[in-house]
């Protein structure tokens, strides 16, 4: 799915690189394909109406149109158990490098399928300063932007303001859309908390986001 044309550009020192600690499961990839087709599953994409594939790949019992999942590792969805579908996580070991990490984001499929890593640390880069800290949401009713959001609400309303242009392209829903963001520090080497608040240089457009699913984890760091 190319995305491109759908993204914003964002300006930011170029200095500041993504460091990928998790992997998402996929069941496309060929290790978690192995083992679902061993299991008895399928792996297919939707079809519309004219035959043209749309969506994420996902499991199926072998005559049947469920149960559909997009994951290949899931809690709780007993109907992909006899299909391969396993509750395994994978685990991931990073060691922080406390003088050149800068901030850490847990975020769902939501905001991954439709940015890249590049891509989030940009966004959240340029105006994470200006964001409001703490746990502190947009009152109902008002467009979300600095002035009255964390930079993990504004992030979640970058991606699913991206998931309109996809939405109007193919017949797909919105997935969910939640995210986490720890600041170590400014890429000037500082704490957050000790960081001037810099002017607004612009605003998102925003709806309300919605809960959690699959979840990836990133750490930005300056190099």
């Amino acid at each position: 799915m190319d995305l491109i044309s759908s993204r914003r550009a964002v300006s930011v020192n170029s200095s500041v690189q993504s460091v990928q600690l998790t992997k998402d499961q996929k069941p496309e990839d060929v290790e978690e394909l192995i083992r679902i087709f061993r299991c008895g599953g399928r792996v297919q994409q939707l079809k519309d109406e004219k035959g043209n594939k749309i969506g994420p790949y996902r499991v199926w019992k072998p005559n049947t149109n469920g149960p559909g999942l997009a994951m290949s590792r899931s809690i709780g969805d007993t109907q992909g158990t006899d299909l391969g579908v396993i509750s395994d996580p994978v685990l991931t070991e990073y060691r922080m490098n406390w003088e050149a990490d800068l901030f850490m984001i847990c975020a769902s499929d939501g905001v991954w399928d439709v940015m890249e890593n590049d891509d989030v640390v940009r966004f959240v880069e340029k105006y994470r300063y200006n964001c409001v800290r703490g746990t502190t949401t947009a009152p109902a009713g008002e467009p979300v932007s600095c002035r009255n959001a964390t930079i993990a609400q504004m992030l979640c309303e970058e991606a699913r303001t991206r998931w309109f242009s996809i939405v109007e392209k193919e017949e797909v829903f919105i997935d969910d859309i939640s995210c986490v963001i720890v600041e170590f520090r400014d890429a000037q080497n500082e704490a957050p908390e000790a960081s001037p608040r810099k002017a607004l240089r612009d605003s998102v457009p925003t709806e309300d986001s919605s809960p959690k699913k699959e979840d990836r984890t990133r750490v930005f760091r300056s190099p």
